[in-house]
């Protein structure tokens, strides 16, 4: 059985650029969402095994505090990413 990943992206394009990615490498993703309070949304509603979040996510809430949130209520990993112009994805593993 794989991983069910939550994508959190406020671009599209990267997020489905990601979700291919991860889909090739035989991931399961369970959803892509816009914002992080979509995220915590999604997750009350069917809980992943892993968030893999925009770390600059902007809105009524950003990723570090969704990050907390989702660590406090759900128990869950998160990898906050950081998408370069170099067109590298750059991981910062944050545990809080």
């Amino acid at each position: 059985m794989s991983l069910k990943i939550l994508i959190v992206d406020n671009n599209a394009t990267i997020a489905l650029n990601t979700q291919s990615y991860l889909k090739s490498s035989g991931y399961d993703i369970m959803d892509i969402v816009y914002s992080a309070e979509d995220a915590l949304n999604k997750i009350n509603e069917n809980k992943p095994d892993l968030v893999l979040m925009n770390i600059k996510l902007t809105g009524e809430i950003n990723s570090t505090q969704a990050t907390e949130t989702i660590k406090k209520w759900f128990n869950l990993p998160v990898i906050l990413t950081n998408y370069s112009k170099k067109r590298e994805f750059n991981h910062k593993f944050v545990r809080i």
